[in-house]
């Protein structure tokens, strides 16, 4: 198994505060990550988008239009709220376990080997199924996977990387998931014609990015002082319970994340229909256009993502 020089995983030491029963964790001093650390962690939250992405902007919509056309908008809205549901209870719960895995492999890995063959499954499913019923169970699994890959990948920029460095590292994250959402909509509609493959390519690409992870970045288990007994699970939830007057500045972040990402799904959900629909394209033609489209917003996005990052960085400010 190989370590990025450098780069320390944080042990997670548990103490019970005086009133609260909070737990305290202590990360050691991070030392700068190396380029192959970095490009690591993008491609690998590249496979993430693209498996996000690529159902949730053209194959899931297009598996609708072939089992139920005449209901197609009404039936994938349905399975994306399910969907939504399975990934705003998951998200915390996979996290808070993941914080506690004492695994010999590390804290993240598990939940991320866990994810991949969620997805694999859930997108196998999808693609094989006939009915409505079927195709939302099989999003479910996905959407847990998805969840549960999330909560494992996303701490690493808080945990590993220096302050010096994280504007670089989600800068370069964000345009790893603007080529995803491109290339979720170009290899969904030159997949039209393999079903099973347009579903489960996603979870491949995913899992042989995540071998090369599980090689460069390094994780530990969580270490518990000895004679500290571990938060049960329920008290840990709650620690991500917050009083939104007294911490005015996160709230304002929260909801503005949220109402982006509102806007966003209603967006991405339904474009497939909307450009078949008024614009009289075939699915291989939206597929195609769309991104099209997608590709020229990247020239933008990208090099301000970068730029951002860079400033962001030498400003030490958020």
């Amino acid at each position: 198994m190989r370590s990025e020089p450098g780069a320390q995983q944080p042990l997670l030491h548990v103490t019970e505060g005086e009133e609260s029963g909070t737990i305290g964790v202590t990360y050691p001093a991070r030392k700068r990550v190396s380029g192959l650390f970095l490009f690591t962690y993008t491609v690998t939250n590249f496979g993430l988008s693209l498996a996000t992405l690529m159902p949730a902007l053209f194959t899931l919509a297009y598996k609708m239009q072939i089992i139920v056309p005449e209901s197609k908008a009404a039936s994938l809205g349905i399975v994306i709220s399910i969907g939504a549901v399975v990934t705003f209870i998951a998200t915390p719960v996979v996290g808070v376990l993941s914080d506690r895995t004492t695994s010999r492999f590390g804290r993240r890995r598990p939940w991320m080997i866990i994810g991949i063959v969620a997805v694999a499954a859930g997108a196998t499913l999808i693609a094989v199924a006939s009915s409505v019923g079927v195709v939302a169970i099989g999003w479910c699994l996905v959407t847990f996977g998805l969840a549960s890959l999330q909560a494992a990948i996303g701490p690493v920029i808080a945990e590993q990387v220096p302050d010096e460095q994280r504007g670089k590292a989600g800068a370069l994250t964000g345009v790893a998931i603007q080529l995803a959402g491109v290339a979720g909509s170009l290899v969904g509609a030159l997949l039209i014609g393999n079903m099973l493959l347009m579903f489960l390519l996603p979870a491949i690409i995913l899992a042989v990015l995540s071998v090369a992870y599980f090689l460069v970045i390094p994780d530990r288990p969580a270490v518990y002082d000895e004679g500290t007994p571990r938060p049960s699970i329920g008290k840990s939830l709650a620690m991500l319970l917050f009083n939104p007057l007294k911490h005015r500045d996160f709230s304002l972040v929260w909801v503005g994340k949220l109402l982006f990402q509102v806007a966003m799904a209603i967006l991405s959900t339904y474009q497939l229909y909307f450009v078949m629909e008024r614009l009289g394209f075939t699915p291989e033609e939206a597929g195609t256009q769309l991104a099209a489209v997608g590709g020229s917003g990247i020239l933008v996005t990208t090099g301000m993502a970068v730029l951002g990052g860079v400033i962001s960085d030498r400003l030490r400010r958020r």
